[in-house]
């Protein structure tokens, strides 16, 4: 079939359909979204930076922070702290669906320091955000 409708009953709705939804619900912008937890705000100190709990959407992806994360920093370096999406990566999962044991292991969301930014259009098959 050639068109196909979303939100209807008992259709499915795959990750790529609802992060087009919701990257255009959010004007097409990456956020942060304030009032959440701590609002994803960063500290450093030495050679330690602190990111604290908060969500953002980023490319329709709502992603989440529920405690502070460390990242470690190279010693005379500068880049940026990311919440990197990569398509790259298969997620794993253990259990049954439907039932109390079902774990999803995200293994496509991570927190990292990079030296240079990567952003492909994840809309346009894009791998890595």
């Amino acid at each position: 079939m050639t068109i196909t409708g979303y939100q209807f009953d008992k259709m499915k709705v795959t990750p790529e359909a609802d992060a087009m939804l919701y990257h255009a619900l959010a004007n097409r912008q990456n956020c942060v979204i304030t009032g959440v937890g701590s609002d994803l705000s960063a500290t450093a100190t030495g050679l330690n930076v602190y990111l604290n709990p908060g969500a953002s959407i980023v490319c329709g992806r709502l992603l989440t922070v529920t405690n502070q994360e460390t990242l470690t920093v190279q010693a005379n370096t500068s880049g940026y702290i990311c919440q990197t999406i990569d398509l790259t990566e298969t997620n794993t999962a253990t259990g049954t669906p439907g039932s109390g044991d079902y774990i999803v292991a995200n293994n496509q969301y991570r927190l990292e320091v990079v030296n240079e930014l990567t952003q492909q259009d994840l809309m346009k098959d894009g791998q890595i955000y």
